[in-house]
């Protein structure tokens, strides 16, 4: 595995990396009060989530767990809905600094939440290998760990980070976004799926 030594946190906050981080986590959200009052003043809140997190402040409060029917699995779900100002977005921001990183070394059959994968690339390699050796390509197996996010140790996962990452102040964001999490990562956010 290769580590990353360079210094990402700059990177993170960067006034760029922080309007893009806004609008992203606005998407489907701009009717909102909120949302709208951050968007019509940019700069602002660009120059106050920098700040903040220079100051290694993570702006969560403690949330209820929402139940949903998850229509495409047939499963109840636990949900943590963080809010947007400024949760939503830091989890955007900490995503862009690590996603390039990331996606270096993964496995090229990842397909799920990662951009440009999906349930459709699957669907075509899986074809691709019946059209080509229909003979040895007799079973598909499918498989969900049951609870995963939930299951996920706080322990283990930073020191996978750990061994990535060399920038102490990326690893302080992402640890405090972990840790937000009473235990295993939090269904909802967006940095739990990276």
């Amino acid at each position: 595995m290769k580590t990353i030594k360079d210094n990402l946190f700059d990177k993170v906050i960067s006034s760029a990396n922080l309007k893009r981080a806004i609008l992203r986590s606005s998407l489907g959200k701009r009717g909102r009060k909120d949302v709208q009052e951050v968007l019509a003043n940019m700069d602002k809140h660009i120059a106050y989530i920098q700040d903040m997190l220079k100051q290694r402040i993570y702006p969560c409060r403690p949330k209820k767990a929402i139940r949903f029917y998850d229509s495409n699995s047939g499963k109840e779900r636990i949900m943590i809905k963080p809010d947007y100002k400024y949760e939503q977005v830091v989890h955007h921001v900490a995503v862009e600094g690590i996603k390039e990183s990331i996606e270096h070394g993964m496995y090229d059959y990842v397909l799920g939440s990662v951009p440009g994968r999906g349930p459709h690339l699957g669907k075509k390699h899986i074809e691709r290998w019946i059209r080509k050796d229909p003979i040895n390509t007799k079973y598909i197996f499918k498989m969900d760990i049951r609870h995963f996010y939930q299951s996920v140790d706080h322990d283990i996962l930073k020191a996978w980070l750990r061994k990535k990452f060399r920038d102490q102040y990326l690893l302080d964001l992402l640890f405090l976004i972990i840790d937000a999490c009473d235990m295993g990562l939090a269904l909802g956010y967006y940095t739990s799926q990276w």
